[in-house]
């Protein structure tokens, strides 16, 4: 059965007959080095009830195989917990291109976004990283937000950081900028920074406290602040 012409390539679908339907069995893309050679898809729905607990999953994911070999991928799922304690919920979502030539992927993107209720408080998470890799440098995008909400305050807190990596001598710039808010009856912190620097390698250390980063050419991390480093108001009196 043909389904459609495009522009340089024929798409065939092919079909068999079982009883008076018709069940597709294969897709064919015909002269069109970018089209469709595989496709598998997979669908998944659960639902379970335990004593004290009733929880369900949903998920689908699809791999597409190119005819020049790259392959294109998704995966998103959401599930979901009740209990007497509270209702959380989680969704992800998985995007990515895979390169038959580098054998690599090329490109990634997952958003996760995660949330807890309770009578006493709810919290929320959202976080979204990219990443995207080429000949001569690769670079990495990492977003995230938080709020958590109680009956005696709330909380905020978002960051963004920035990585751009060169492949040949290892060397990488990080930016990363992060904001936060508390606030209480009585009172309001905040907080907003940036962070720049560069390094080619790490061991032994992590991001925030710069342990184990060796600095390039000797220059130390750079911290500066985006306005003042903290403003609190006690009952409308104001300290810098």
């Amino acid at each position: 059965m043909l389904k459609g012409i495009h522009i340089g390539c024929l798409l065939l679908c092919i079909f068999r007959k079982e009883g008076n339907a018709l069940r597709f069995i294969k897709e064919i893309t015909l002269f069109a080095p970018s089209g469709t050679l595989k496709r598998f898809q997979g669908l998944e729905t659960s639902f379970k009830v335990e004593q004290g607990k009733i929880s369900a999953l949903i998920s689908e994911s699809e791999l597409i195989e190119l005819q020049n070999g790259n392959k294109t991928m998704y995966s998103r799922m959401a599930s979901t917990e009740q209990t007497v304690k509270g209702l959380n919920q989680k969704y992800t979502d998985v995007t990515g291109k895979y390169d038959a030539v580098s054998k690599q992927y090329t490109s990634l993107d997952t958003k996760v976004g995660e949330y807890k209720s309770a009578v006493d408080g709810f919290s929320g998470e959202l976080q979204q990283l990219s990443t995207t890799i080429n000949d001569d440098y690769s670079t990495t995008k990492s977003m995230q937000t938080y709020v958590k909400a109680q009956v005696d305050g709330l909380s905020t807190a978002v960051s963004e950081t920035y990585v751009k990596t060169d492949t040949l001598s290892g060397y990488s710039t990080t930016e990363q900028t992060k904001s936060m808010i508390d606030q209480k009856t009585d009172q309001i912190k905040l907080d907003v920074r940036e962070k720049i620097y560069g390094t080619n390698y790490c061991k032994n250390g992590t991001f925030e406290t710069f342990t184990g980063w060796v600095a390039y050419a000797g220059k130390k991390p750079c911290i500066t602040y985006l306005g003042k480093h903290v403003l609190t108001w006690f009952l409308g009196i104001q300290f810098g």
